[in-house]
């Protein structure tokens, strides 16, 4: 009788760590360190620095695509509904003017933070097989000083064309 309920309640646990695939990242707080006889608390790094840090992990990763989009929402078919992504700017790969969403397996952020609709993104994605050649990995909120770290985009989606710009 122990046995099984106690292989019940490991399987439970087995799965609710499954079902949360996403853990957000602590956050690290040191303690004051005692210098020279006075106690002494280091500065918290400031939001340009941890936009930094973010910047190089997400470069180690080496994705295949690197592009700004809005996150839009279509109609629904099947009780589905249907997401796709409306691409604006392309730091690296070929990507066409609209991606399609998995929803089975939706990208996360440093945060686990969910996207919201028709806001701008910026996405990081591998190349991916015949039937999704893109697949997103991450993404993160579009703002000024990630798209600096990011530099100026190599191609843009203006009006359905698509703009290769000078170097």
């Amino acid at each position: 009788m122990k046995k099984t309920l106690l292989i019940i309640a490991l399987s439970g646990i087995a799965m609710s760590q499954m079902a949360s695939s996403c853990t957000p990242e602590p956050e690290i707080s040191k303690p004051p360190r005692l210098v020279n006889g006075e106690w002494i608390q280091e500065a918290k790094p400031s939001a340009k620095e941890l936009a930094q840090v973010d910047f190089d992990q997400l470069k180690k990763m080496n994705f295949t695509y690197v592009f700004s989009g809005i996150y839009r929402k279509e109609a629904s078919f099947n009780n589905k509904p249907m997401t796709y992504i409306q691409t604006k700017k392309i730091w690296q790969g070929k990507v066409t003017e609209t991606v399609d969403i998995d929803l089975g397996k939706p990208p996360t952020d440093n945060k686990c933070s969910p996207m919201k609709l028709d806001e701008e993104y910026i996405f990081f994605a591998k190349l991916g097989g015949r039937n999704n050649p893109i697949h997103l990995k991450s993404f993160r909120k579009a703002t000024p000083t990630l798209k600096a770290l990011l530099g100026k985009p190599t191609k843009q989606w203006l009006r359905g064309r698509l703009i290769h710009s000078k170097k």
